[in-house]
This record gives C-alpha cells, structure tokens and sequence, in this order.
C-alpha cells in the first residue's frame, strides 16, 4: 500500500496530535506541553509528555517516542500506511477515492475468498473445541490434557480441540453450517485431503488441535498433535510408518507461517504492558507458561525466526527473553535467533533450562513457583549463554579446543558495551582456566579492533548512495552520560533547524565526531533527508528515518526547549565540549595502556603511550 507525500503531509498538517492521543490515554496540560502516564510501560507518575506545537509525542521513562502516525503504529501494532488511513479518519481528513481503494483492497470483502477462509476456520475452530470438551468422543484427548497439568480455564483460553478418527465428520458439520461455501473453497482451506474420488478427509483426524490467530484474534489455522488414544493402524500408510508428531496448516491465502507469531494477539496487550516478551519454541510451552503466570509468550511457527516476525516483536517491545528447549536443537535454535535478534536493537536474554528440558516438562517437574522463578532470575546475558553453548562437544582439558573456545567467546564479547559486564566475564575465563585477565584483554582488544575496522569498511564502503545510509543499522559502543549528550542534542536540535549553519561549523571544527554512534549517523541521515526532501519538517524526517531508536532519539531532542534564534557560541561550546570529552577518553585509554606497558617492562610501547600522552594533554590545553 503506499500512500503520497503530499496526501501524508495534508493528513500531517490537519491532525491534531493531543487529540488523537487523547482517545487513548488521558493528557493533562501542563505549561505548554501535555502529560499523561505512559500507555507503553507500567507508568507510575505521568511521563508521558505531548508538544501540540511541534507534533511529538515522548516518554522520558521508556524513552519512546515520535510523531503522531508513530503513536497509532505502535499503540495499535499496524502498518505505517495503516496507521496514516487511521489518523486519516480520527482527523476528519477525507482522502482520495483512488487511496481509500487502495485500502479496502487490503481488507477481504464478505464474499471474497480470504472471509470465507476466516469462516470455515472459524467454524472448524469451534467444531474442534465442542468435540474435546462436549462429546463422549473427546473425552480421552480431554484426559491427556488433564495429565499434563491443563486446567479447563486453560484449554478454554487457548481453544483447544480435538479431530476424532473419524475423518469426514468435520467436512459434513461444515456443510451442515455453511451451506453458501463451494467445494473449491473448502479444497482451498487446506484443512481436508482430497481423494481421487473427491472425498475430503480431515487433514488433523485423531489429533489435539491448536489453533493459530492472526492479529484480530480470528483462526487461520491450526496445528494438530499426535497422541495415542486411538487405533493408530487408520493412521500407518502403505509405507508403513506411523503418523507424524504434529501436522500443521500449509500456507493458504489467510495464512502464511513465516509472517505468523503463535499466541501474538492475546499476548501484545501484556507485552506493551510488561515491557518485554518471551520468545518459546512451541505452543504448548507458551500455554503452560500462561497458565504459570507468564501471559507474554509467543512462538515461532517452527524454531528458526523470520524478519516478519521479528519486525512484530519490534512493535511491541525492546526487551526479549529468549526460552527455548534446553536440548541440543534448541540451543542451537537460541544461537540462530540470537544471530538474527542482534543485529537489531533489541535488549536480549536467554533462559537455560536443565537437564535438557523443555519449558513445559519443566513446569510440571518443578512447578510454577520454581519456574516464575527461573524465567525472571535465573537469565542470562548472550555472553552468559555463550560461555556455556561454545562448551558443547569440546574437551576443554585440550589446549587446542580450549584456545578455540576462549576465542569464540571473546569473540561474542566484542557486542559488550559495559565495561563492567566485560570485566565479569573477563575474570570468569581467567579463573577457571589459571589465565590472567590482561592476556585476556589485550586478545580482546586485537579482536575489537579488527572487529571496528570491518565494520567502518562495510557502513561507508558505499556511503554516497542513498540505501548504506538508511539500511545500514548503527551499533552503539559506549553512549555519551549526562552533559555530553545533552551536548549532543542541543547541536542536532540546532542541526535541524538551522543546517547550513550547523554542518559549517561542525566542517570548521577540527576532526570533529559525535561521541555517540546515534548521533553521528542522524546527523548523516539528515544531509541525505535534505538532499531528497523539499521540507525540513522534522516530522518528516522521522518518517525517513527506519531504525526505532533513532526515531525516538529525535522526539527526544524535539522535545527540548531551547530559543527560537540561533546562538553560534552555544553550538561552539557543545562541539568543544564533546571535542575535549574524546580527548580525556583516548588520554585515560593511553595512561591505563602505559601502565601495563610499565607492568609488563615493555619499553617501546612505554615510550609509544608518552608521546601520546604528551600530545593529547597538549590538545586538551
């Protein structure tokens, strides 16, 4: 779907963003700005701040923040264009007949193929649950779930229901409900096998069925688990084999695996609410995580993540806790997840369970105390987890394996930002393997180095087209505390209003760079942004940009009141300040460098950090 500038910038223009906002939370006016307690986190005191002015909205308790079509995306967890038509309409802005279309044919009409799809689902969904929990024929399914510690409010919440052996009764009750629905479209659903002699059997007979929901809460398909209730001879085929574990829906029209989260609309309201999310590996971990005390669940359809489902989690959280299965595919499966989740700014966790375990055995082994327990104390940092996943098959008594370990750990540890944290894991590997934490360091720092070095070849090998700045994500080392980033702000506040002035002085300024990564890539992307825009609105500018954190990190600084006018000695004392702040740093990283030279009798490289030394207190003077 996409939608004109021009029509965004008209809708921009006509809406008026405390209003909108206020359908949803309530702001109470305070000076010029409105407040209210934040509707993405548990707030305790109002820190929710609207500037009706300059149209931004900013919490400075969760730190979210942007422009108004930012607030509808994330509080309902839709689209951009989706939520441009939703201001749209809060707005009383009528839009062209060619858009609203547009937008009606990304919505299935009553007759079209997509609603009756939802409806058989739906039916079958409903057909399934009344054999599990009404009929005679559901009763040892019902006893199966009973034993594995499922509550009737459980099985109730979550739908379950049970295919009996009988592999025509679904295809005849469909019938008898839905007697406008063709036999193609049944064929379609992808819930029967079609014999040669046109006979629709229940693809899911003598199963345990789960059904999937998309982002309304409506069925779109389902996955059926095996279990020995009945005479599984109806089930062998010709090759002999026994029925497959589970058997689940084939992509159709309504439902496609990679684009599906399991349990993402019943968990998305306790997320926002709980400011993270639990990422399990199968349906019946995330139920029996629910019925434990544990409502923000989901899991991937399979164990491998896709960047559609990871771009859902974005929308509703920064915080994921990692669950998988505590066997050997599942930890493997944390590795991929954390492969992909890196590279994306999530704050991340894992939780390990013993024994090989899976969360749900574990819950009924150890119980939901325990559990609860386990999944909000018992995590790890993905270096935690390293430590303990690189150990796999290796004899750490061995020099050579232990030298590949130490190095793949370090290796992972190159993501740290905390000095502290590194430091913890630092006298972890010295301990335990009679090293000292300086040897460790300084292979760290060859790694880090090489690491740097790679990665500025890869963001600005191409940096004069337009896709290196915009696709490529900024990693964040270490950010700027107190007056530095303030600093920072106040220049990019000014940036923004005023660029030609502030990119003059900043080209004036010797050797210049923000000290944050964040900063350094905004100030990039707004050059690119004025090169391709006619306006300076930085609400527009929020809208090209793409990556979470630097959207909210211009709320932010929009929300900063400073003067009206341009004060060039204000910007000269920011950049001098940020100057002299990388000038301490890189002196205190060659004092602390010339004191283990000292440490370790290395002349030349004491003689190497005096001179630079000298140097940069001659800089800094």
């Amino acid at each position: 779907m996409w939608i004109p500038d021009e029509t965004i910038d008209i809708i921009r223009s006509q809406s008026n963003i405390v209003e909108i906002i206020s359908e949803y939370v309530q702001l109470k006016k305070q000076g010029q700005n409105y407040f209210a307690s934040c509707p993405f986190h548990e707030d305790r005191s109002p820190s929710f701040s609207v500037q009706e002015e300059k149209m931004f909205y900013h919490c400075f308790s969760c730190k979210r923040g942007g422009n108004v079509f930012n607030f509808i995306q994330e509080i309902e967890g839709i689209t951009f264009p989706e939520a441009v038509i939703k201001v749209a309409e809060l707005s009383g802005v009528v839009l062209d007949d060619a858009i609203l279309s547009q937008v009606q044919s990304q919505k299935p009409k009553k007759d079209s193929l997509q609603a009756q799809l939802i409806r058989i689902y739906e039916e079958a969904n409903r057909f399934y649950h009344q054999v599990l929990t009404q009929t005679q024929t559901g009763e040892k399914a019902l006893a199966y779930l009973h034993e594995r510690q499922l509550t009737d409010e459980t099985i109730e919440e979550f739908q379950l229901g049970y295919s009996p052996s009988q592999r025509g009764a679904l295809v005849d009750y469909l019938k008898g409900k839905l007697e406008d629905i063709s036999y193609d479209v049944l064929v379609q659903s992808a819930l029967f096998i079609e014999t040669q002699e046109k006979e629709l059997l229940d693809r899911f007979s003598n199963r345990i069925i789960f059904p999937i929901t998309n982002h309304q809460s409506e069925t779109i398909a389902f996955s059926g688990r095996h279990v020995d209730l009945e005479d599984d001879d109806v089930w062998i085929e010709s090759s002999g084999h026994p029925p497959a574990k589970y058997v689940n829906s084939p992509d159709t029209p309504i439902f496609n695996k990679s684009d599906t989260l399991y349990n993402y609309a019943k968990a998305r309201a306790q997320v926002r609410r709980q400011e993270e999310i639990y990422l399990f590996e199968g349906y019946m971990d995330v139920i029996a995580a629910w019925q434990a005390g544990l409502p923000n669940g989901v899991a991937s359809m399979g164990t491998s993540l896709t960047a559609s489902q990871i771009r859902q989690i974005e929308k509703l959280t920064d915080k994921i806790i990692i669950a998988y299965d505590g066997d050997s595919a599942g930890l493997q499966a944390s590795d991929r997840a954390l492969d992909l989740l890196s590279k994306e700014y999530f704050d991340l966790e894992l939780v390990l369970f013993p024994d090989k375990s899976d969360p749900d055995d574990y819950i009924q082994k150890r119980g939901s105390e325990s559990f609860l327990d386990l999944m909000h104390h018992g995590r790890l940092t993905p270096t935690g987890f390293y430590l303990q996943y690189y150990r796999q098959n290796r004899n750490l008594n061995n020099e050579s394996e232990l030298l590949e370990y130490i190095d793949q750990v370090l290796k992972e540890m190159v993501h740290v930002a905390s000095a502290v944290e590194r430091e913890v894991y630092l006298k972890q590997l010295a301990d335990e393997f009679d090293l000292t934490i300086d040897s460790l360091k300084d292979q760290l720092s060859q790694i880090i180095s090489q690491h740097r070095h790679q990665k500025i070849q890869e963001k600005y090998a191409d940096k004069n087209t337009s896709s290196s700045l915009t696709q490529t994500p900024t990693e964040t080392y270490y950010e700027l505390p107190g007056r530095g980033e303030k600093a920072e702000n106040i220049i990019l506040h000014r940036l923004f209003s005023y660029p030609e002035e502030v990119y003059r002085m900043l080209e004036y300024a010797e050797d210049f760079h923000f000290y944050s990564d964040s900063a350094q890539v905004l100030a990039l992307l707004f050059q690119e942004f004025m090169n391709r825009s006619d306006s300076l609105s930085t609400s527009k500018f929020i809208d090209f940009l793409q990556e979470k954190n630097l959207k909210e990190r211009v709320a932010q600084i929009e929300m900063m009141t400073l003067s009206d006018e341009l004060n060039e000695d204000e910007i000269l004392e920011c950049i001098h300040y940020i100057q002299s702040s990388n000038l301490h740093e890189q002196l205190e990283n060659a004092k602390t460098g010339m004191e283990k030279a000292s440490q370790q009798g290395d002349i030349k490289k004491q003689e190497e950090y005096l001179i630079k030394i000298v140097e940069l207190t001659r800089q800094i003077d």
